[in-house]
């Protein structure tokens, strides 16, 4: 019982672990994006 209670918390675990790099993934693209923009409305 209480191993299964702790591979469960560390499923939970795993999974925050990869909704956060994913997360993070996102936020990076989405300023690499923002960047860009930038950079062709400046230029252009």
């Amino acid at each position: 019982m209480y191993g299964s209670k702790y591979d469960w918390n560390g499923d939970i675990t795993r999974r925050r672990n990869r909704f956060r790099r994913l997360r993070s993934g996102l936020i990076a693209a989405g300023a690499a994006a923002l960047v860009a923009w930038l950079a062709t409305t400046w230029y252009f």
